[in-house]
């Protein structure tokens, strides 16, 4: 393997890797705008500059790949290449780089929306001169809406070319091309027609300066007012993990982040834009529906009112369940131990969940239309016990425990004689929908976004759900409410504290989640036993 010496840093590298690639994996910064690691390679910004022992110009460290010497052209006699990042020339590049950058760039900071995590300001502050010695008029554009939730403001446009590459490469829709040559190019969409594919939105993660904006974002907060939790995507079952942006208990934005074992650097927009399809309708109390409408109760009534029932419809070995394939391993886990604990004989269902088509783009990334979320850790949990649904209605029918699928469910003929043959149904949900309406107790529970557990994607890495919203009112986490209605059908004691203790269970009881615990997990993942 090739030997290289960064600065004063020495680093064994794989041959053929690119020096910006390898100095980034490395920890070591060369200021950059058009690389993108998932993107092919054009050395137009010139801001990687570094100057390498050997060759006679400066070269683009974005381009040049890593390469094994002869042992008698080695520097030094050992080291295939010596590369300086802080040289007089690399300093002297860097400031003229950047003050051409910033011919035409508006010095708008205060009021952009990228303040706090623009390359460009960091950049200029780091690299760049104070002052420029460019005095006529700047070119001024006006912003276009390009399509799909996505705005350009064109005087902040450095022209990297980020989000052209991203179009035909990773979208394979090519909706976006560079219009004219020099002075008066522009980022445009052909002839007028939109932006207008799935992935749109990444466009505007990757922009590197505040260019590309999404308008549902636009001067909506700051970036320093943000808490950003890493956490899962649930809207299919592909598993992407997403950084959730809060403030004041409320989802601003939601990005990608960088998990190649899962969605690598990009994420759709049904996961960006999910946060906005459950705002409405938020259950905070218990929920008695009397005479067809709803009254609020509390939970020891509520509680009450469940076990009235189930002795009232012939106890416990009557009851029904459906486990829900949009909530964490663990709710369904316990979900699982209470109907094996208190029913006689097989009782509990998957909920169906409407479903979609599969996506696939040309770099590989994926939409899964099973929009079930956790649907292969929800089998794992519950798979020793799990029927089809149109055994559930069959027999004497009780109490009829079931969790919502987030205005996902499928009422089905399976599904509505499961309803209409049960005396009285318990769903535990965050929203109403139509599943939640045939209810006749609600109980609050966490939300998409308020959930906490591992979560298992469709090719087996099982991953650790963040909460990145606080519950509000009397709701509470799902696992906990699952808990709780064990120890009230069965009498025996709940061991369990927080999520955490279910997850290790969990590792006690299902072979193939045997390494799976909270710590292990980290913020990329374990695959299941058996999966590398």
């Amino acid at each position: 393997m090739p030997l290289i010496k960064i600065d004063d840093r020495e680093l064994e590298v794989q041959a053929g890797d690119k020096l910006l690639a390898v100095a980034l994996a490395a920890g070591l910064e060369i200021p950059h705008y058009c690389y993108h690691p998932a993107l092919s390679v054009t050395g137009s910004c010139r801001m990687c500059l570094v100057e390498i022992e050997g060759m006679p110009r400066l070269q683009t460290s974005c381009s040049v790949p890593v390469s094994e010497l002869p042992p008698e052209k080695k520097v030094d006699g050992k080291f295939d290449m010596v590369v300086h990042t802080q040289s007089e020339k690399v300093v002297a590049a860097r400031k003229l780089v950047l003050e051409f950058l910033l011919l035409n760039h508006p010095l708008d900071c205060p009021v952009c929306d990228q303040a706090g995590e623009c390359f460009l300001q960091d950049y200029s502050f780091q690299h760049g001169n104070a002052h420029s010695r460019f005095i006529e008029d700047k070119r001024v554009r006006a912003n276009e809406d390009l399509g799909s939730g996505v705005v350009i403001n064109h005087n902040r446009c450095i022209m990297c070319t980020r989000c052209v590459r991203f179009t035909r490469e990773i979208a394979g829709t090519g909706e976006l091309y560079v219009q004219n040559r020099g002075y008066n190019n522009k980022i445009a969409v052909f002839d007028s027609v939109p932006l207008d594919n799935p992935l749109a939105g990444n466009v505007a993660d990757i922009c590197p300066v505040g260019a590309l904006l999404l308008k549902d974002y636009i001067h909506t907060t700051r970036f320093w007012h943000l808490s950003q939790t890493p956490s899962v995507c649930t809207e299919c079952t592909a598993g992407c993990n997403i950084t959730v942006d809060a403030a004041n208990n409320k989802i601003h934005r939601i990005i990608s982040r960088v998990n190649e074992q899962a969605n690598g650097h990009f994420i759709c927009d049904y996961g960006r834009y999910a946060h906005n399809k459950y705002v409405e309708a938020t259950i905070t109390s218990p929920l008695l529906k009397v005479e067809d409408s709803w009254k609020e109760v509390s939970w020891e009534e509520a509680y009450q009112v469940i076990k009235d029932q189930v002795v009232a419809t012939g106890g416990g070995a009557n009851l029904r369940a459906l486990a829900s394939p949009v909530y964490p391993n663990e709710t369904n886990f316990l979900l699982a131990n209470l109907v094996d604990t208190v029913v006689e004989k097989k009782s509990l269902a998957l909920l169906p969940i409407q479903n979609g088509d599969d996506q696939t783009f040309p770099a590989g990334f994926r939409i899964s239309g099973d929009k079930g979320g956790n649907r292969r850790g929800t089998e794992d949990m519950t798979r020793k016990l799990t029927v089809k649904p149109q055994t559930l209605f069959r027999g004497d029918v009780g109490v009829l425990l079931a969790l919502d699928g987030d205005g996902r469910t499928a009422i089905d003929g399976d599904v509505e004689k499961l309803l209409k043959a049960s005396p009285f149904t318990v769903i535990l949900a965050s929203n109403m929908n139509k599943f939640t309406e045939r209810a006749n107790l609600i109980l609050p529970v966490a939300g998409p976004f308020q959930r906490e557990g591992t979560i298992t994607n469709d090719r087996g890495l099982v991953q650790w759900l963040e909460p990145a919203l606080q519950l509000t009112g009397e709701a509470k986490p799902d696992w906990q409410v699952v808990a709780e209605l064990g120890q009230l059908l069965t009498g025996q004691a709940s061991l369990y504290t927080c999520a955490g203790d279910v997850t290790w269970k969990i590792s006690q009881t299902i072979a193939a989640y045997s390494r799976i615990t909270r710590f292990k997990l980290g913020k990329k993942g374990q695959f299941v036993q058996g999966i590398k």
